[in-house]
């Protein structure tokens, strides 16, 4: 109920529609209850990261991190922010824990650098393309959208598919590239 009300759904436990809430008389009230509304929202975002932060604990099954070793010359941990750490990262904790053998993103990224070094794809002559849905979790510093772009320089020719889900399949791939500029 404290959620859906600071929230201003006016929906109690259960269903049972809340009283309205009063019109403020002047604006400045009005922008004191949006004030408090917004403070309310991120407290109550910054309750639940604490919670699910206390909730995942580090699954090393193996006694590793998770994360490949860099290769020569090339290093994923140069591309993350200074803030970010792989040890750490709750977004690939919570992925592990549903899907469990799921590669974290710069194991990926390390795999894929792998295969494209014998074509002589290089972030001078590669205009980085991806069709991964645009939502907000793979935009994530450790996601391999996110380093595969910092990673080119920050440019990439994004090609979501219908309704998020990518391009899949020869007919998929063959759209896709041919969109690329």
């Amino acid at each position: 109920a404290i959620f859906a009300h600071a929230l201003g759904a006016g929906r109690l436990a259960g269903g049972a529609m809340a009283a309205p809430m009063q019109q403020p008389r002047s604006g400045r009230q009005a922008a004191g209850r949006r004030t408090g509304r917004s403070v309310a929202a991120g407290l109550l975002a910054a309750a639940a990261l604490a919670l699910l932060t206390g909730c995942f604990k580090r699954q090393t099954a193996s006694g590793g991190s998770g994360v490949a070793a860099p290769e020569a010359g090339f290093t994923v941990m140069e591309l993350l922010p200074k803030h970010f750490y792989p040890k750490t990262w709750i977004v690939g904790k919570i992925v592990q824990s549903h899907f469990p053998g799921a590669l974290p993103g710069p194991t990926v990224m390390n795999r894929v650098m792998r295969a494209v070094k014998p074509w002589g794809l290089t972030k001078e002559n590669t205009i980085y393309g991806q069709s991964i849905c645009s939502d907000e979790i793979n935009s994530d510093p450790g996601h391999i959208s996110t380093l595969l772009t910092r990673y080119y320089g920050g440019r990439s020719f994004p090609m979501g598919g219908i309704g998020g889900a990518p391009y899949v399949g020869k007919t998929g791939f063959m759209a896709f590239s041919h969109h690329v500029p």
